[in-house]
């Protein structure tokens, strides 16, 4: 029984081994901020949303769509003239670079306009933390999370 045993476990050893260096899964991450937007105390009102980035030296501007609570950005993905990139993101906006393992940028302004009236406006300074959610040695991804809230009209 113990010979049975024996070579069971060093089959289980190697294929451990194995998945920390050849066997990754594809998870997709959109590396950057994950920048949640959502109404301050009550949801956001249906409408239309304007959302500007300015970072990098870019300005973007992506066009959300808020219906019963769902968030949508109907512009997306919009890219610059540079590598800066905005995403859609579950129930708010992706913000990074265009290429793998860079990250996002080290400050990003934010303002939200509905019918050219300023909503709210944020600088943020991201601190990005490394993972890397297709196993090790399968990529690293840099992200990071903050939320800007809405005050109601």
């Amino acid at each position: 029984m113990l010979r049975a045993v024996v070579p069971l476990l060093a089959s289980i050893a190697v294929a451990a081994s194995n998945m920390s260096c050849g066997m990754c899964t594809l998870v997709a991450v959109s590396e950057g901020l994950h920048l949640t937007i959502e109404g301050a105390g009550a949801p956001l009102a249906d409408g239309r949303y304007t959302v500007v980035v300015r970072a990098d030296d870019q300005e973007l501007t992506a066009e959300l769509d808020v219906t019963g609570g769902a968030m949508q950005c109907i512009s997306c993905p919009v890219n610059g003239d540079g590598r800066l990139v905005i995403q859609d993101g579950f129930k708010g906006l992706d913000i990074g670079y265009t290429e793998e393992g860079a990250g996002g940028p080290r400050v990003i302004a934010v303002e939200v306009r509905r019918d050219d009236h300023v909503l709210a406006q944020q600088t943020y300074e991201p601190r990005y933390v490394v993972d890397e959610p297709n196993g090790r040695g399968c990529g690293e991804v840099r992200t990071a999370s903050a939320t800007l809230a809405i005050p109601a009209p």
